[in-house]
């Protein structure tokens, strides 16, 4: 990768006409493990809301990469002035590196954790960083399509004019039956990977799998897409994800004490 630029095609949450905003991102290259303050290294700051699937998205790769950031819950009818100062748009998720730089979507949030050095840290799964272009068009097919989808699916009572079981074999037809067959044919994952490692596009659609699987679980984990639910709980049922990218924070106050996202024994 390159340690001086990102390029974002993508906007949390994609607008409602479907357009997606390019836009410049000055990166450079893993500054949290290289950034000291008083004589303590700084880390970048995550501002984050615990169920966002795309807050989701940055917070499971910065955990696999083990990136370790400074994390600050946040409600999103109530947001602090320091998200808004950095990120007036104020969705998230949001990082602030060290040296200023603010990296406020969620795909950048991930190429951002893929850039960063890995240290000595096993991963809890194993990450393929390569940045593929047609992993990156079916990422913005899912946030554009999938998500409107979703949105029906899920509140299909201000959407009457079709069911609720409509909804949901329009995203069968269009998503499901297409992760199906690309888990199966790259052994577990969206795209091929030599370590069967997960990818940005499987980091990235995940959380919005799962949003879809909870509203109608006992439907979803008796379906037919078995490769699907397989690839969702490789990451869903893992205690790290309940213990780290799940775990129930309380909402951030200027003055809180800072805390860290990597568990000790993680970082």
């Amino acid at each position: 990768f390159s340690n001086a630029l990102w390029i974002a095609a993508v906007q949390d949450p994609p607008p409602a006409n479907g357009a997606y905003l390019s836009r410049l991102v000055t990166r450079k290259r893993a500054p949290e493990r290289r950034s000291w303050k008083g004589g303590v290294m700084a880390l970048p700051v995550l501002y984050t809301f615990r169920r966002c699937p795309y807050a989701i998205r940055g917070r499971v790769a910065m955990y696999l990469c083990g990136v370790n950031c400074e994390v600050r819950e946040v409600v999103l009818r109530d947001k602090p002035a320091e998200l808004l100062a950095v990120s007036p748009k104020g969705t998230v998720p949001v990082l602030q590196l060290p040296d200023g730089t603010v990296v406020d979507e969620s795909l950048d949030v991930i190429k951002h954790a893929f850039s960063c050095d890995p240290g000595a840290a096993a991963p809890a799964v194993p990450v393929d960083r390569e940045v593929r272009e047609d992993a990156l068009a079916l990422i913005r097919d899912v946030d554009a399509n999938f998500a409107k989808l979703l949105k029906f699916y899920k509140y299909h009572y201000q959407n009457p004019e079709r069911s609720q079981a409509e909804y949901r074999a329009d995203i069968e037809a269009q998503f499901l039956t297409r992760f199906e067959a690309m888990l199966s044919s790259n052994d577990g994952t969206l795209f091929p990977s030599s370590s069967q490692g997960l990818g940005i596009a499987d980091i990235a659609i995940i959380p919005l799998v799962r949003q879809f699987a909870h509203v109608d679980k006992d439907w979803f984990f008796s379906s037919e897409y078995a490769r699907t639910i397989a690839w969702l709980q490789r990451v869903c049922d893992a205690q790290w994800f309940d213990d780290v990218v799940m775990l129930k924070r309380p909402q951030w106050k200027a003055g809180d004490a800072p805390v860290q996202y990597l568990p000790v024994e993680r970082e």
